[in-house]
């Protein structure tokens, strides 16, 4: 009876995420894939549970020496933007868009590339937004959970790309620097 619910649970978690592989936009998840790749420093802005998804980000962009700043939940702080910086905003359902107008007046006119990332379609947002697609409400949070999953995994396959393409580039000046003396 018990495993009877966990593989049905299970089965529900699995539909959830190839839902999102099925509906998401690529073209605006790869622009924001770029978009953090070109970033000198990335700031992220979330509220209640979204928090710890930033922290997860944070970790995960500091191993590819990507600079993160988490900014503080009511956006009182001044956060010096520059032109290389980017701005990303985790909010699940758009709650934040409702409850805060001078919050949400200060993201949307910060002047940074910000993207908003979101299950909700219906958010009025004037700068990029990537609409993560969900099958069910109930099962927002582990669509957009899923999305960063997929960024951070594209980021790493990149930057190991890159690596792998340095090496080479090592080990081919040094076989030429030996092959020509």
């Amino acid at each position: 009876s018990t495993r009877v619910r966990s593989s049905a649970a299970s089965d529900v978690y699995k539909a959830a995420i190839t839902y999102v592989g099925e509906k998401i936009n690529y073209s605006h998840l790869n622009r924001l894939i770029n978009d953090i790749l070109r970033s000198k420093k990335v700031y992220l802005y979330a509220q209640g549970d979204n928090r710890s998804l930033c922290n997860v980000i944070q970790v995960e962009l500091s191993t590819l020496y990507i600079p993160v700043v988490i900014c503080d939940a009511d956006f009182i702080k001044s956060y010096q933007f520059k032109e290389e910086h980017l701005l990303i905003i985790l909010s699940t359902n758009g709650t934040i868009f409702q409850l805060n107008k001078r919050i949400i007046s200060r993201l949307v006119h910060a002047e940074v590339n910000t993207w908003l990332i979101t299950c909700n379609c219906d958010i009025e947002f004037s700068k990029n937004k990537l609409i993560v697609p969900s099958c069910k409400a109930k099962y927002n949070k582990y669509a957009i959970r899923h999305v960063i999953d997929i960024v951070i995994a594209a980021m790493r396959f990149v930057h190991s790309y890159k690596l792998i393409k340095a090496e080479f580039y090592l080990n081919y000046k040094t076989y030429v620097t030996i092959k020509d003396s």
